[in-house]
């Protein structure tokens, strides 16, 4: 098996992601060629030196390719299952960032046994897109999840496994099954709650415009999420459908549950429900 510094990676979407991703991989790898049909994104990874050669079309980057990686939004990137395969050579291990698992991994599997696939998705981001956002830290210390399919290798994991650690986030095999029912709750259901709060305070009346100066880092940093980039998050909403319809029966169950302790006015039961909230997201997040 070669190791990292011997192997040469095309990454495929140089969006914030895919951008991210080349700088943080490039000082451990071979090379690096980046594709993208925006020329601007293409020039300005060129530019600080993130990829070693930038192609519009896929077809020669990937026959080069020791990995390929994926990094489109997941409609885009099932696309992509279907052309690229016939391009790939015999034992290249070929890999995905995408959001969601179950479809682009359904689909990897599919392919013929002397592709190794893996399915991937870094648990990171930003409200930002576009290769200029990009940045070589935004994979450190995160939580990065590899789906090993029926054609994926040990070789092939060990060399993700390694990717991973290179660029300084935490490896963590799932099914993905598993993946994607969770990250449903964690991840696209704080993007939606984010949306319908930016959308109740379109339905305040405010004709003197005072909503504007009274909001402050509370909106602000619950709202967030709603700055998204509108195309890959109805990628990930409509692959991962069923499992975030499910998280929001649940969500809208916990906000009836509120109404009614409110409606009757019942503070220990609020003080209960707020402290218990506080502990979760302790046991969460800190």
């Amino acid at each position: 098996m070669k190791s990292l510094d011997e192997v040469n990676f095309t990454i495929i979407g140089l969006g914030l992601m895919g951008a991210s991703l080349a700088a943080a991989l490039r000082p451990h790898c071979r090379s690096i060629f980046g594709v993208d049909q925006d020329r601007e994104a293409l020039e300005w990874c060129e530019a600080q030196r993130w990829i070693d050669r930038g192609y519009q079309h896929p077809e020669q980057a990937v026959a080069q390719a020791d990995v390929v990686v994926l990094a489109t939004p997941v409609r885009a990137i099932l696309d992509l299952l279907d052309i690229i395969p016939t391009h790939l050579s015999p034992g290249t291990i070929l890999t995905d960032i995408g959001s969601t698992k179950v479809a682009i991994c359904q689909k990897m599997q599919e392919l013929p046994p002397h592709i190794h696939t893996v399915g991937g998705h870094p648990l990171c981001g930003r409200e930002v897109s576009g290769a200029s956002h990009a940045d070589a830290q935004l994979f450190k210390d995160r939580t990065y999840v590899l789906v090993p399919t029926p054609n994926t290798s040990g070789n092939a994991l060990d060399l993700l496994t390694q990717m991973v650690t290179a660029i300084g986030a935490r490896p963590l095999l799932l099914n993905a099954e598993t993946h994607d029912h969770l990250v449903a709750i964690t991840s696209h259901l704080p993007y939606l709650l984010a949306c319908a709060l930016t959308q109740t305070t379109a339905r305040v009346p405010d004709p003197d415009g005072l909503l504007r100066q009274l909001t402050a880092s509370g909106f602000r940093d619950t709202s967030r999420l709603a700055g998204s980039d509108v195309k890959m998050m109805l990628d990930i909403l409509q692959t991962n459908r069923e499992n975030i319809l499910k998280g929001l029966e649940m969500y809208l169950q916990t906000l009836q549950g509120l109404i009614n302790t409110l409606v009757e006015e019942r503070e220990e039961d609020l003080k209960n429900w707020l402290v218990g909230a506080q502990e979760t997201r302790r046991r969460l997040l800190l």
